[in-house]
Order: C-alpha cells, then sequence, then structure tokens
C-alpha cells in the first residue's frame, strides 16, 4: 500500500537558498581569480561577495514568496496531489495542504482519497489528516522535487476488496502503476487506523484502532511492520518483516516472516509472499487455536458453527492464494484427532472444502472432531468383561395340565401326539413380556442415550478426500487400517470404506450420515468377512455371549434427534452365517446331565421354576450358524429362524429382538446332542437385554418323549418322579388320563414311561409306583419325530 505519496513533495525556501548560494558563490570567486588585477583584488572581491549576497537574499524571497503564493493560492495542495496520481496511477483528492519552513519541512495534508483501481467506483485508502517531514530538493533551481524522510498518518482507512479473480483494489505494484515514482519514507506510523477486508460482494471483516510503525531500508529494500490493532473487541497483535519492498511492489516474491498473535489464537509464518496482482505465499505456517467455534465466532460474529471448546492447529507446509490453501503433508490437528493433510482447501465457496488425501490415526463419523477416549483401558475392560462374572437365571414351568392330558390321550388312541408349533411372536407379544417387573423397570427408561446428536460441526466444511486411518470408529465399532473415500457436502456425509480391519476380518460398505436438520439420519451398509462375534456382541449388549466368526450383510437406516430415537426407528435387514464357535454363559450338555426331567412332570401339573447359573466360563460349542433378520421399528425379526447345528446341541429359535428397548422375545427349540439322549425343550426367551426370563413353552413340548426319558438325570430313580409331584391331589382328569393310557398299553409307551406314570398315581388306585428298582430305563428312548417349526 502507498497512500504515503499523497502527502509529499513541498518545497523549502531554505535549501534552495543556500544551494544557490554556494553555486553563485563559486562562479564569482572563479571569474575574480582569472580576470581581476592583483592589485585591486581586494575591492572586487568585495563587490563580487556583495553581489551574491544580494542574489542569495533575492532568491530566498523569491522562494519565500512562491512557496506563499501556492500555499494560499491552493496550488500547493493542487500541486501534492499531482504528484501523488502520477506516482499512484490512479486520482488522488487531499482536503487541503499546508507547509512549516525548517529544515526539514513539514508538509501537513487533511481529507486524503485515493481511489479504486480500474476507475471502480469507491476509496481505496482515505486518511483523515497527516504530517511528512521532507527535504526539499530546488535543483535545478525552482524545480520541486522533494525527498520523505518520515509520515505519520492520522486516522488512515484502507478498504481490501478481492474481486472473484483474486485480486485486490490496493495493488499499486506492477504493470498499470503511475508515470513517477517517489522515494518510501524511512519511517510511517500509523495512529488510529483501520484496515478492512471483503470479498467482493461479502460482509468486510475490520480491524480497527491500529497503531504501528513501518520501517523502510532505502538501501536495501528490507521493510519491517510492528504494532497493535483490535478485531471485534480483542487486541491483535503483529510483526512482520519482508526481504525487499521492492520486488513485492513488482509482483515478484520475497521473503518474508510474520507473527499474528491474539487471545482467539496465532500465526507464524516463514516463506516468500508476492503482493501485487494476487497476493500469495509458499512456506512453513504454525497455528493454533484453543477453541475453533471461538475463532470463527471472532472473526465472523455470523458463523454457524457450534460455540465449544475444540482445539484446533496446523504445522508445514503451505501454499496460500487468495480464497485457496495447498497443503503439502502438513500436519492439521482438530480436538484430539490428528491428521497428515495433502490437498486444498478452498475457502471461496460457502464453506471451507478439503480435497485431496488424509492419513490419520483416529476418526469417529459420528462426531469426525471427537477425541478419543480419555481411558482407553476402560474400553478394553468393557470389551473383555470379567469371567467371575456369574448370574442366576430360573427356568419357569407354569402349570397347564390339559396340555397334558391331551397328549395322553392322543398315545391312548394310538395316535402319535404332536406338538403344538411354536407360535411366531409378535410385537404384541414382545410389548407383554414388559410384565415382569424387571422388563417394566427396563421399558420404563429409555434404553439408549437421549442426549441430543449434534452434528452441525458436519455442515462447518466440504470434503471430498480419500481417508487412510488407522482407527475408525462407526456407531460404537471400530474399523482398523481403514481405507475409505469420503464426500461431505452440507452436513451430508458419505463414506465408502474400500477395506477395513474389524474384529479380526474384513469389512467393506457404504455409510451415510446426514446432519443437515436436527433430525440426524442415518443409512449403512456393510459387508462383513470372517468376523470375529464376541467384540460386535459384547458392543451391543456389555457381555460376551457369543464367540466365533461370522460373514453378515447389514442395511440399516435410521433417523432421530438422539441415540434412542435412531434405535427406534431402525429398518433394513442382517443376515449372519458363522462357522465354528460357541456360546458363553452356559454348558447346555452339563446342564443336561445334571436335569431331571421329572422336574417337567411335576411343573405342567402344579408348576417348578429351576435355578442353572449363567456362568461367562461355561461354554457350549456349536458347529454352524446361520440367522436371517429384517428390521423394522427397532425390532429385529426372525425371518427364517436361527439355526444352530453341532456336536453339543441343536437350536432352532424364531421370534424378535427389539434393539430400541433392548427386550427379547425368542421361542428357542434346544436339543442335546447324544449322548445323552432327550427330547428337545422348548423354551420362550423373554425380558431385557440384562435381565432375561425363561419358561417352558407347555405347548410345544412333546410330553410322551418326556415322559419316556423322565426318569434321566434322576436318582433315586421311580422315587423321585413321585417326590417331585406334591402331595396335593392330581388336576382334575389327570388321573383317569394316566390310568387309561396305562390300562391301553400302547406301543408308543416304553417301560421308563409306564413307570413314570404310574409314580404320579396315588397308590390307592393299585396302578401306582412300583417299588424302587422294579423297572430300570432302558438304555434306547423312543425319540418322536422333530415338531413342526
Amino acid at each position: 500500500m502507498r497512500p504515503t505519496a499523497t502527502v509529499v513533495a513541498v518545497p523549502a525556501a531554505r535549501q534552495t537558498s543556500e544551494r544557490v548560494s554556494r553555486r553563485y558563490m563559486g562562479n564569482v570567486m572563479t571569474d575574480a581569480a582569472n580576470n581581476a588585477p592583483s592589485k585591486s583584488s581586494g575591492s572586487s572581491w568585495k563587490g563580487t561577495a556583495l553581489r551574491a549576497l544580494i542574489v542569495l537574499v533575492v532568491g530566498a524571497i523569491v522562494a519565500a514568496g512562491l512557496i506563499v503564493f501556492m500555499a494560499g493560492s491552493g496550488a500547493l495542495t493542487d500541486h501534492v496531489a499531482k504528484l501523488a496520481t502520477d506516482a499512484l496511477g490512479r486520482p488522488v483528492t487531499i482536503g487541503s495542504a499546508k507547509i512549516s519552513l525548517g529544515s526539514p519541512a513539514t508538509v501537513t495534508v487533511s481529507e486524503v482519497a485515493i481511489a479504486n483501481a480500474d476507475g471502480k467506483p469507491g476509496k481505496a485508502v482515505t486518511v483523515k489528516g497527516g504530517t511528512a517531514r521532507v527535504d526539499l530538493n530546488w535543483s535545478p533551481l525552482l524545480n520541486f522535487n522533494p525527498v520523505v524522510q518520515s509520515i505519520e498518518l492520522v486516522e488512515p482507512k484502507a478498504e481490501i476488496v478481492t474481486s472473484a479473480d483474486g485480486k485486490t483494489n490496493l495493488d499499486f505494484g506492477g504493470a498499470g502503476g503511475g508515470t513517477s515514482a517517489l522515494a518510501l519514507p524511512r519511517t510511517i506510523t500509523v495512529k488510529q487506523g483501520k484496515l478492512s477486508y471483503a470479498k467482493e460482494g461479502a460482509d468486510a471483516i475490520e480491524i480497527s484502532a491500529i497503531d504501528g510503525v513501518l520501517g523502510i531500508d532505502p538501501a536495501t529494500g528490507k521493510t519491517s511492520a510492528k504494532g497493535r490493532g483490535e478485531l471485534n473487541g480483542e487486541a491483535v497483535d503483529f510483526d512482520l518483516a519482508l526481504d525487499d519492498l521492492a520486488k513485492s511492489r513488482a509482483g515478484l516474491p520475497t521473503g518474508i516472516k510474520a507473527s499474528v498473535k491474539a487471545p482467539k489464537g496465532g500465526v507464524d509464518l516463514a516463506g516468500e509472499v508476492v503482493l501485487s496482482g494476487e497476493p500469495q505465499f509458499n512456506g512453513d505456517v504454525q497455528a493454533s487455536t484453543g477453541s475453533l467455534s471461538d475463532l470463527a465466532h471472532w472473526i465472523d460474529p455470523k458463523s454457524t458453527l457450534k460455540p465449544g471448546t475444540l482445539a484446533a492447529a496446523l504445522a508445514g507446509k503451505v501454499r496460500a492464494r487468495t480464497g485457496e490453501l495447498t497443503m503439502d503433508g502438513t500436519d492439521v490437528k482438530l480436538g484430539g484427532n490428528n491428521a497428515k493433510v495433502t490437498g486444498t482447501l478452498a475457502v471461496a465457496g460457502p464453506r471451507p472444502k478439503l480435497s485431496g488425501s488424509v492419513e490419520m490415526a483416529r476418526l469417529d463419523l459420528a462426531d469426525p472432531t471427537a477425541a478419543p477416549p480419555v481411558q482407553p483401558e476402560a474400553v478394553a475392560a468393557r470389551a473383555a468383561p470379567a469371567e467371575e462374572e456369574t448370574v442366576t437365571a430360573e427356568l419357569v414351568v407354569e402349570p397347564d395340565p390339559q396340555v397334558f392330558i391331551e397328549h395322553l390321550n392322543a398315545i391312548k388312541a394310538g395316535i402319535a401326539p404332536s406338538p403344538r408349533a411354536a407360535a411366531e411372536p409378535t410385537v404384541e407379544a414382545l410389548e407383554a413380556a414388559a410384565v415382569e417387573e424387571s422388563v417394566r423397570a427396563a421399558a420404563a427408561k429409555a434404553a439408549w442415550s437421549q442426549v441430543p446428536l449434534d452434528l452441525s460441526s458436519l455442515g462447518s466444511a466440504d470434503l471430498d478426500v480419500a481417508l487412510t486411518t488407522e482407527s475408525l470408529m462407526v456407531a460404537g465399532f471400530e474399523l482398523k487400517n481403514a481405507r475409505i473415500k469420503t464426500h461431505l457436502e452440507g452436513a451430508e456425509l458419505v463414506t465408502v470404506i474400500e477395506d477395513a480391519d474389524i474384529a479380526g476380518g474384513k469389512a467393506k460398505g457404504t455409510i451415510k450420515i446426514d446432519g443437515s436438520s436436527p433430525k440426524a439420519a442415518a443409512d449403512i451398509t456393510l459387508e462383513l468377512t470372517q468376523v470375529a462375534a464376541e467384540p460386535v456382541i459384547t458392543q451391543l449388549t456389555g457381555k460376551p455371549f457369543l464367540s466365533g466368526t461370522t460373514d453378515a450383510t447389514i442395511e440399516i437406516k435410521a433417523a432421530g434427534g438422539d441415540l434412542n430415537a435412531l434405535a427406534a426407528t431402525m429398518e433394513g435387514k442382517a443376515r449372519f452365517k458363522m462357522s465354528k464357535g460357541y456360546f458363553r454363559g452356559i454348558d447346555v450338555k452339563k446342564e443336561a446331565n445334571n436335569f431331571c426331567l421329572s422336574e417337567l412332570l411335576s411343573g405342567v401339573l402344579n408348576g417348578t421354576k429351576k435355578s442353572f447359573q449363567v456362568d461367562l466360563k461355561q461354554k457350549t460349542g456349536f458347529e454352524k450358524l446361520d440367522a436371517d433378520y429384517t428390521i423394522r421399528n427397532g425390532v429385529a425379526k426372525s425371518a427364517q429362524g436361527l439355526a444352530v447345528g453341532g456336536d453339543e446341541v441343536e437350536i432352532k429359535s424364531l421370534g424378535e429382538v427389539s434393539v430400541a428397548r433392548k427386550l427379547v422375545n425368542q421361542n428357542v427349540r434346544l436339543k442335546v446332542v447324544p449322548p445323552p439322549k432327550v427330547p428337545s425343550i422348548p423354551v420362550v426367551i423373554t425380558g431385557s437385554w440384562d435381565k432375561l426370563s425363561f419358561k417352558l413353552d407347555n405347548g410345544a413340548v412333546d410330553w410322551i418323549a418326556v415322559v419316556n426319558a423322565a426318569l434321566f438325570g434322576c436318582a433315586p430313580r421311580v422315587s423321585a418322579v413321585a417326590e417331585s409331584v406334591p402331595g396335593e391331589p392330581l388336576p382334575v382328569g389327570v388321573a383317569e388320563a394316566i390310568e387309561g393310557v396305562l390300562a391301553a398299553n400302547p406301543p408308543g409307551l416304553n417301560d421308563e414311561g409306564k413307570d413314570a406314570l404310574r409314580a404320579l398315581l396315588p397308590a390307592k388306585s393299585g396302578l401306582g409306583a412300583a417299588p424302587d428298582g422294579a423297572a430300570q430305563p432302558s438304555d434306547a428312548v423312543s425319540e418322536p419325530s422333530a415338531p413342526a417349526q
């Protein structure tokens, strides 16, 4: 900026008189030495001196009179304005100019204005008042050639406007400049100045109350500027040094070092800068702020970035030009995340946009600015809960003698009993499971966090980058060594996972997150290959109930203002196919060996509860697991059932899992693979994830198979059956049905079954229990055909 040229170029009579006197006296003395007779030299010298003195006085009077005339008539003001206009190449107007003679002279001007370039309306620079200390140069005689020593500007204001092509209205250097060049002063002092910057058509950013000193070395062109200003009520300190001001005015690169410090942040840079034409910088930058949002709101009070304490920093190689920042392996820190960025940050659009490649250690797609956990060991502890954790559970058998009578009558008639197929659960059945106090308590409160999800930070910038990260967090799951492509525009994030490691396997897919409104939306498609199930189940339930490797495809959509709302609106489907693995919490085969089936007989007549331990140390192995689910309104429904097969158990399961409310309602048919050989047991599992209820599905039990194997696990055998039935009378119709079956002696009933039925009858019937040991169970237990599912 060269507005200082407007206040220079004023005459000084004193300097003129001295130069004229010296020149005249030299000529006179030479003439006297060459032409005057030696005898009259004293008289001639005195005459010559007298003439010189007269000329000197007359010259001083003429010069002083000229200055007075110029100042009084306005000619001085016009002359100064013309000099400045010629120097800058654009119109300069001055309200008034006056001179005070001295050594050096003092020129005072007021109301200076420098027009914008290319004839555009408005003013680039205005100065309320200014003072210049000037050496007046009247050589040749009466030709005004001033030399400015220093300038002091009072309340100058520069309005910098950047056009679409990147050029500013303060470009005074290079081609298109003025027709004359005035030497810049050694010192320019600014008092209470203002500097505003704006893109064409946009609001301006203004730094006010600028007090500073600009120093220029005319021999080398080295320039320094140091001072303080104020931006939106906060002080800004600046310190700048240029290697060669002349180069920068000519549009050539020159070295620069600069530092800007403010309460909201600071920047240090060192490199090369071009100030004329389109301003450019190339070099090293270090910048930091304790709060990115506070910095944004300080610079632009209209910023839509949510206030917060997110720290940010940048360090490394940077190339900058108007509206664009190019980074080459530059280190960027955002919150607790560190990244190495190679690409371009464009700031000319409605939002900053980063294009290129990014390498970072960690990224959470739910909140890209989130810091890593403060205590990662706590997360690891949750991923691997203590195996000492033990929970007591109960299998409830409710009384339902009628279904038992129906089965006895069927076998008496020679009809193979067919247990009722398990009724496919409904959403209503799932809600009915909340009758239990524990379930009611779980349902009464939100199953997931209701803290509002604020994804507004996604709208603070746009992205089009290839990202590699060591840890990518997706809905609470960690993907490692992820290679993804990310496109973010208007708070709509689309992430394509090309390759990633998750739980020992591989993952790929697409994740879409829309944070453009308070009701956040997510659309996730994932394909998992040979992924360990345990960390996934642990993340969902907090317990490692399932281990093994799985192939899975997941398609989910959800929308809501918090996690609880997102869970309640989940729609989609999921399919799992597992190879060899195991369930943790129960050893089914061990429990079967300890289980007496006579308890089921007593339960169907009078009701019982069978306790067992859920211990994470216990395991039930399987060879394969297949599951297919459809998801609607946050409820995952078994599309074709969950099927488990192996050398220990076989499991068929139909039902629902409410992800939204963390409730389970499943009809499970459990069969132990021989030995031991026992009938399949249908169980209804309901309740909250952290407190499940197990109930025997009486209507789906093959009671003849149970009767035939009733002595399994009981010792002593027959008496154990009798002891398991309380002393009260049998329900109406049960004794008659038993007596009818025993009298018919049907082929479907084996000896063990007959003994078990006799043990249920009162002794007075004559068909009661035989003495202990009268009949021993055979090795073969009749196994009915598999019930329909």
